[in-house]
């Protein structure tokens, strides 16, 4: 009932929260490359670096790939907003 009268508010919120959401997680990205890039973790165990260099990669593939589609679905937003005004 509340987000119904107040749709705009809502969606401003949500706006905010995923963008402090993504924004944690791509400092996070980069805190782990920091601690991959470390010298200590030279000589740590074997399955630590494992760990990191796994976390570090696919942590970035889902971070690069959302941007990714994220820019996609603004193009094509874009782009469908674009033929509707020019016609």
């Amino acid at each position: 009932m509340l987000y119904w009268r107040n749709r705009e508010v809502a969606k401003s919120f949500n706006d905010i929260v995923l963008i402090v959401f993504a924004l944690v997680h791509l400092g996070l990205w980069i805190y782990s490359i920091s601690m991959y890039s470390n010298q200590e973790l030279s000589v740590c165990h074997i399955r630590d670096r494992f760990f990191m260099k796994c976390y570090v990669f696919i942590y970035g593939a889902v971070i690069i790939g959302g941007a990714i589609i994220l820019l996609l679905y603004g193009l094509t937003a874009l782009g469908f907003k674009l033929f509707v005004f020019n016609k």
